[in-house]
């Protein structure tokens, strides 16, 4: 588990598993498997539209190499990762629309 990962009953299916902390107090936790019925991790709109909903920063060249690699589980991957390496500047601010 992460600091963006706990254990709390999932905002969607109301089951009590690991969910996904959402950087923005607006949006309620969600597990990964909500996450993953609601995400296309090889779409990286869909990607942005998440992480600007999370209010994590979007950087589409490391999306793509962590959904090679990690499928389903990219977005949580992906948070970790990002929260770690962006701790202090942690907020959404790009665009995939010209990629």
């Amino acid at each position: 588990m992460t600091k963006f990962s706990f254990v709390d009953k999932c905002s969607i299916c109301k089951k009590t598993k690991t969910v996904i902390k959402s950087n923005n107090p607006l949006v309620a936790p969600i597990c990964s498997d909500c996450l993953n019925e609601q995400l296309d991790y090889n779409n990286l709109k869909q990607a942005n539209f998440f992480c600007k909903t999370y209010n994590i920063p979007f950087l589409p060249d490391r999306w793509l190499e962590m959904a090679e690699e990690e499928k389903e589980d990219t977005f949580l991957t992906y948070v970790s990762i990002i929260s770690q390496e962006y701790e202090h500047t942690l907020y959404n601010s790009d665009s995939t629309d010209d990629l």
